[in-house]
């Protein structure tokens, strides 16, 4: 700060720490602290080597632009350690450190839609279907997706070629039904294809036909947010202008999307594991003066040909410093 004339905001700004602990060091200073109190040994809440080897590993295995720091800090904590999306930034902007051995749900409450039908509780109850426009070269493609309200699982997705029709879409879902199970409410916007038929249809099948209310973009937000990462993933990803091969990769994103997607919301877990209630590991913090060394793997896989469809998988086995 006092070679560069820099302020106590600008430094906290600069090294990405909060602005107290840049007036706490002040402080201990102008109190003529010893040095070793303020900047000597490395502090017990400083994270382990390994941690920091690990995000650069994980940053040069997924090198895209859509792994971000959120991303890299989801699966890291999937794996056991405790870090979140700072620290991570943070590691990033720094020189990579040689291997050593060993964001809140949105608040809901001002929509006019029912709660039961924005956050269900039990899987299978309360499904979103909506449509979504992608462009392939030149060609000008329909996708249609209805997922699950609980868990965010992709139960079926398709590709069309012109705009879908009522029709279309009840198939769609009697195909969800027939490899899932039936809901017992169906959401959807206000589309042409949502009426009196698609009506007639649901009713047939026992299921509740529940049309968004005008203006108001929380109710169908989860299946919104899908083909949000949909598209992002179709912007940089080569698939030739054929129907079958996009329908191909369609269900290629799916199975990533449901098997190796973590979502915040769902506590870092995937799709598939909050709809069997899978548990992972609680995270734990590892300290350069801790008590356990951590001895961590990593490798990165992805599913079918796309590389973008990438996930790492990262083990964790936690030793203690003896033994170590």
């Amino acid at each position: 700060m006092r070679l560069r004339g820099r302020s106590s905001k600008e430094a906290a700004a600069r090294f990405i720490v909060q602005l107290n602990t840049v007036r706490n060091c002040n402080r201990a200073l102008r109190d003529k602290l010893r040095t070793e109190d303020v900047v000597g040994a490395p502090p017990w809440n400083r994270f382990h080597g390994g941690v920091r080897w690990l995000v650069h590993e994980i940053r040069q295995l997924c090198p895209a632009r859509d792994f971000g720091t959120r991303i890299i800090a989801r699966h890291i904590m999937r794996s056991g350690i405790l870090i979140s999306r700072m620290p991570v930034h943070r590691f990033l902007q720094e020189e990579p450190q040689p291997r050593q051995h060993g964001d809140a749900p949105p608040n809901l409450t001002n929509s006019t839609a029912p709660a039961h039908l924005i956050r269900p509780r039990n899987p299978h109850h309360v499904c979103y279907l909506d449509i979504t426009s992608i462009r392939v070269l030149w060609l000008k493609l329909e996708v249609a997706a209805i997922i699950d309200g609980c868990n965010r699982k992709i139960i079926g997705i398709r590709e069309f070629a012109t705009r879908p029709t009522t029709e279309d879409m009840v198939k769609l879902i009697e195909d969800s039904i027939r490899t899932h199970s039936t809901p017992r409410f169906v959401d959807m916007d206000r589309g042409s294809q949502f009426e009196r038929m698609f009506y007639a249809a649901m009713m047939q099948r026992s299921i509740t036909h529940a049309r968004c209310p005008a203006r108001d973009w929380q109710f169908n937000a989860k299946v919104e947010r899908l083909f949000w990462s949909l598209k992002r993933w179709w912007r940089v990803s080569l698939v030739p202008p054929n129907l079958t091969t996009i329908q191909k990769r369609l269900n290629d994103f799916a199975v990533w999307y449901n098997l190796y997607h973590p979502h915040t919301s769902l506590g870092m877990l995937t799709p598939s594991e909050a709809e069997f209630g899978s548990r992972r590991p609680e995270p734990m913090r590892y300290t350069e003066g801790g008590v356990l060394e951590p001895q961590i793997t990593n490798k990165r896989h992805h599913v079918g040909d796309d590389p973008r469809l990438m996930y790492p998988v990262i083990k964790v086995e936690p030793r203690h410093r003896s033994e170590a």
